[in-house]
């Protein structure tokens, strides 16, 4: 009934959702790119082994669509792991 109280708890889940979303699904970095799936850019793809891609260091910007891809890929594989341990 504290609607301030509400609006505090919101905004702090509001804070670690995002918190959680850029540290593992690099949401900060393709915000700005609207692709409906994460196997959209998979023809840029060259399977490359990311177990120990630095993203971070990768001087990703939005004209490589393979680095792109690469997020992407992750980010897949991580839902994938998670549904399989469900």
């Amino acid at each position: 009934k504290d609607i301030e109280k509400g609006v505090e708890i919101g905004k702090c889940w509001e804070k670690h959702i995002l918190q959680v979303c850029d540290e593992y699904f690099f949401y900060e970095q393709i915000e700005e790119f609207n692709e409906p799936f994460v196997d959209s850019l998979s023809e840029y793809d060259d399977g490359r082994d990311l177990s120990a891609y630095d993203f971070s260091k990768d001087g990703f910007d939005d004209a490589n669509k393979r680095k792109l891809a690469y997020r992407y890929r992750v980010i897949a594989q991580k839902y994938a792991q998670v549904l399989v341990e469900f």
